[in-house]
């Protein structure tokens, strides 16, 4: 069977709309498409997925909720999605003209589009806006909006449910629904029954029950290959969709190239090839083309060359085809964004960390500073112990400092028993009473029958000092104090 890859590494790009030249051997040539920043990539992507487009979908660029939820509606559409980060850029405007678009469907409330996009739009365009209270309820409201247009109700099977608190699920669960799909965010610390296909653990979504199926691999990754495997069918022609795993704004068009070769979304690091994508790639025969959409400042050359000797056969089976890898370094200095930029979640920060590590994570905090935002932490597994410190602004390790340590046979014997740290968090969060409450330090103290999760959470005029029993799932400790306008200052930009 004739496999072809597009590889659509969505990323900041260097060059807008470079190709790079095919590679001599006929059987894996590459190409790349690029655009200069993620409102630019969604642009290119737009060029390379559609000729004409009679509608288009306007959605916000620095946030993956409506985006993502919006893919099954774009794909039944045959609507490219295209990204606003403030202003309407002149490159979307030339795209919506140079498509024919003759309407505009707006994805969330005017905090996300704000009214002068949506009445610039109305001087050319019909335009409408779908949105709900919040995230979640924009989801079903999208799932609503398909629903009219197409006349036909999703078929429960079809609909796919994914945390929204986690861009790196929705990804690949909106290529796996498809156009006769549709994908609602879940909130991770509600009970929620459904009939349709979960992406994601228990970690991820520890509170849905009823599922056909759930997808659940051993981390992001793992996941996404899990789709792409579940998706692979015997036509002559297959393509899969490579984007991103640590961070989402390129990542947010690439359902449109997707869409149109019917094509799985996988994920990666950076830097490397991650091996369970790797496992994906080595598996499949006969690839002869990949294209990557978007610069090297995300994916990297070095992953590029690795999906070619994946897909020659002459790849070591080891990522990155060298030993294991460098830490990353340490990013460089970038403008501070607007204090409405979203970081990186506590949750998410957690999953880096043991992604890339295993094990537990010992402890971690998240310190505030608006231009160097950090989760700083110590995580341990057997015989070792690692130092980390994450920018949540980039989403990107800075520190990894790794260093043998023993203090894990005290108590790996009693782990299964224990609660996860992200149940404690979970707990901590339900609790409050707030979705939006956040976990701002918490440690990991283990001592036989009193070993406990402690730390600090916020919300808006509210802090929360806690103690959380690991083994029985109740509170030692649940201090209340009001008046504390620390979470509108400092934590109202991260969950």
């Amino acid at each position: 069977m004739k496999k072809k890859l597009l590889t659509a590494a969505l990323a900041s790009a260097m060059v807008l709309g470079s190709i790079s030249p095919a590679f001599a051997d006929d059987d894996a040539r590459v190409r790349r498409i690029a655009g200069s920043n993620r409102v630019n990539t969604s642009v290119e992507v737009s060029k390379a997925a559609y000729t004409r487009a009679d509608v288009a979908i306007i959605a916000n660029g620095m946030q993956f909720a409506d985006a993502l939820s919006g893919g099954p509606l774009a794909l039944s559409l045959k609507a490219p999605v295209l990204l606003v980060t403030g202003n309407l850029s002149s490159e979307v405007k030339n795209e919506l003209r140079a498509k024919g678009v003759k309407e505009v469907i707006i994805l969330g409330g005017s905090a996300a589009v704000s009214r002068g996009v949506e009445e610039e739009l109305k001087r050319e365009y019909r335009v409408k806006r779908v949105q709900g209270e919040n995230r979640y309820e924009t989801s079903k409201k999208i799932l609503e909006e398909k629903e009219a247009r197409t006349g036909r109700k999703v078929e429960a099977r079809k609909i796919g449910y994914v945390s929204g608190e986690n861009f790196a699920d929705a990804l690949s669960a909106a290529a796996y629904v498809g156009e006769d799909g549709a994908l609602l965010l879940v909130n991770p610390y509600k009970n929620q029954s459904t009939l349709g296909v979960v992406f994601g653990g228990t970690a991820a979504l520890p509170r849905v029950s009823g599922a056909v199926k759930r997808f659940a691999g051993d981390n992001r990754y793992d996941t996404a290959r899990l789709v792409a495997m579940e998706m692979d069918d015997d036509d002559d022609d297959d393509y899969a969709v490579l984007v991103s795993g640590m961070n989402f704004p390129d990542a947010l068009s690439a359902i449109s190239i997707a869409g149109r070769y019917k094509a799985p979304i996988l994920l990666t690091g950076g830097r490397y090839l991650h091996k369970d994508t790797l496992k994906y790639f080595l598996a499949e025969d006969d690839l002869d083309e990949v294209v990557i959409v978007g610069g090297e400042g995300v994916i990297s050359k070095a992953v590029m060359n690795e999906v070619l000797s994946a897909a020659r056969g002459n790849h070591t089976g080891n990522p990155g085809n060298l030993p294991a890898p460098a830490p990353a370094p340490s990013p460089s200095p970038s403008p501070s964004p607007s204090p409405s930029g979203e970081r990186l979640s506590a949750i998410n920060a957690r999953k880096m960390v043991t992604d890339r590590f295993g094990g537990i994570i010992e402890k971690i905090e998240y310190t505030y500073d608006e231009t160097n935002p950090l989760y700083k932490g110590e995580a341990l597994k057997k015989g070792y112990k690692v130092v980390f410190e994450i920018n949540a602004r980039t989403k990107t390790f800075v520190k990894w400092d790794i260093g043998n340590d023993n203090k894990w046979d005290e108590f790996a014997s009693q782990l299964s028993s224990f609660k996860t740290m992200n149940q404690a968090a979970a707990a901590v969060i339900s609790r409050s009473g707030q979705s939006n409450t956040f976990v701002q330090k918490i440690d990991f103290k283990p001592d036989g029958n009193e070993t406990i999760y402690q730390g600090e959470a916020f919300n808006r005029g509210v802090k929360y000092s806690f103690e959380y029993y690991a083994k029985s799932g109740t509170f030692k400790k649940w201090d209340r104090s009001t008046g504390d306008e620390t979470w509108a200052k400092q934590y109202y930009n991260v969950r």
